[in-house]
């Protein structure tokens, strides 16, 4: 995950302070991904339905994946939302790598994306869920809040 760490510095320079602000976008690094994705008892992580709500470029789900398969265990979807559409080719090119056969790769706003899930999709779940804390306060004014 070495190369990984390396892109995703480089992607963290090359976005503007102004759009990482807007998105409470915080790339994670490939350590604490790994360091997360352990906290994940070796017993649950069979047949796994992945959910990463903010994606970035895939680092939390490809350490949650690595760490599920070197367990001899199976991922039956992922599924990955992210914002910012600059920085999905490099999600899709972790998640491609991964070899995971039901990958969806959602390019909305999660929040919005969930509420529709609730309110018309009611067999969509997950097994696992990996993310990190929201990085921007909602304002009480928002349409996120509402």
């Amino acid at each position: 995950m070495e190369d990984l760490d390396k892109t995703r510095i480089k992607v963290s320079k090359n976005t503007p302070e102004t759009i990482k602000e807007e998105l409470g976008q915080y790339l994670t690094p490939c350590s604490i991904a790994d360091f997360m994705a352990s906290l994940f008892s070796e017993e649950k992580l069979s047949n796994c339905d992945i959910l990463d709500p903010g994606a970035g470029m895939g680092i939390l789900t490809k350490a949650l994946s690595s760490r599920v398969l070197e367990n001899n265990n199976s991922i039956k979807s992922i599924t990955a939302v992210e914002l910012d559409n600059g920085i999905l080719p490099f999600l899709k090119d972790v998640l491609n790598g991964l070899n995971c056969e039901n990958c969806e790769t959602l390019n909305a706003d999660f929040l919005e994306t969930a509420l529709n899930w609730i309110q018309f999709d009611f067999e969509k779940s997950f097994s696992h869920i990996i993310m990190n804390p929201p990085y921007k306060k909602i304002g009480s004014n928002s349409a996120q809040r509402n």
